[in-house]
């Protein structure tokens, strides 16, 4: 049912958050252009980058191993390892879906993230040779789809025979069209954050509703809303109306990386909101923002606390098949969900308030 299709970056629309409220402009003397000139130099364009590359190294790949009539297993190992690494450095661009990542059939992780996959729009596509890619069937296509299409079978040799021969001709050729579609997607926003969009971005340094700072702030939000309500919420049982877990709609559920692909995720979001990466380095963010504000340490405290119990309740799970916990043990999941929502306040609700920017979407988080 298309109800089930749930689209990466999209908020249901439910009511207006209260918490969109607050008092304007807060006056500070933090430097926000710096602030920007660092988010964007040493997290945004990098993870762009590297995510590019991965999209790259994946079609090239494919071309290679699909070029002949025969997959071999082999092949299929390294058409499968390929699509693991750009799934993983995708989940480090899940936050910025502004500017050169708005497109024509939504935004950039719209377009190669929304799952689950619609494995049946994906059988009608091979069918008819539909390789054309352009409608919003977007749950057909993306990183869903990769998943499903080198995942998605009960054994390797399965996989790579129906990919081999005649028989597998349509089935080739739409996965081709698929990696080729996901390198042009990301190899555009890419580029045009290098060439023009980095300078609109820091020009832009107020708190205003067009601000890159607000930009920034709510797509950081809608990013853990995603985490939270639809990478974990929804298949474990949890959104209103669900009556019971529906651990098909994971993420990336037949390579079984939902889990890890979890982690990645939350690690970014803290690494933009702490400006603290992996490398060591500390760069200006919204926790150096929050310490020039009035009552800002106090709510840095607060979150930087809860994002610690959220690490703790995350390494608790010590199985990775996600979709197996939620069948068969998911406590540890509700546990670290619960986490997770109790950090919605932190990010969402005080922060606005405190650096006077506004909520300009709306939730159903009800906070």
């Amino acid at each position: 049912m298309r109800r089930a299709r749930f689209v990466i970056g999209v908020a249901i629309v439910l009511l207006t958050t209260s918490c969109a409220d607050n008092s304007g402009p807060v006056d500070s003397n933090f430097d926000r252009t710096g602030m920007l000139t660092a988010i964007a130099d040493r997290i945004i364009i990098p993870s762009y980058d590297s995510a590019s590359t991965a999209a790259a190294d994946l079609a090239t790949t494919c071309q290679g191993a699909l070029g002949d009539q025969t997959l071999d297993v082999a092949e299929l190992i390294e058409l499968r390892e390929a699509a693991r690494m750009l799934m993983r450095r995708t989940q480090h661009i899940a936050s910025f879906n502004f500017g050169p990542a708005e497109g024509d059939f939504g935004t950039l992780m719209q377009e190669i993230g929304t799952f689950p996959c619609d494995t049946a729009g994906v059988a009608s596509r091979i069918a008819s040779a539909d390789t054309s890619l352009t409608d919003f069937r977007r749950d057909t296509r993306g990183l869903a789809a990769l998943d499903y299409l080198l995942w998605g079978s009960e054994s390797d040799q399965q996989t790579a025979a129906l990919f081999s021969g005649m028989q597998g001709t349509s089935r080739r050729a739409y996965l081709l069209a698929v990696a080729i579609r996901l390198r042009a997607e990301l190899t555009t926003v890419s580029s045009q954050w290098k060439s023009t969009y980095r300078s609109t971005f820091i020009s832009r340094s107020g708190t205003d509703a067009g601000s890159s700072v607000s930009l920034l702030f709510n797509e950081l939000n809608k990013s853990f809303e995603l985490l939270k309500n639809f990478k974990l919420g929804l298949p474990l049982g949890l959104r209103a109306g669900q009556t019971s877990t529906e651990p098909t709609k994971i993420e990336a559920y037949y390579s079984g990386l939902s889990y890890e692909l979890v982690g990645l995720h939350f690690r970014s979001i803290k690494e933009i909101w702490s400006g603290r990466l992996s490398d060591g380095t500390v760069i200006p963010s919204f926790r150096e923002y929050l310490l020039a504000v009035v009552n800002g340490p106090r709510l840095v405290e607060d979150t930087e606390a809860q994002l610690a119990r959220i690490d703790a309740a995350y390494a608790t799970v010590s199985q990775n098949n996600m979709g197996e916990l939620i069948r068969s043990n998911p406590q540890a999941l509700v546990a670290l969900h619960t986490e997770l929502q109790k950090l919605t306040r932190f990010i969402k609700s005080e922060m606005s308030s405190l650096l006077g920017i506004s909520i300009t979407y709306s939730s159903g988080d009800g906070d």
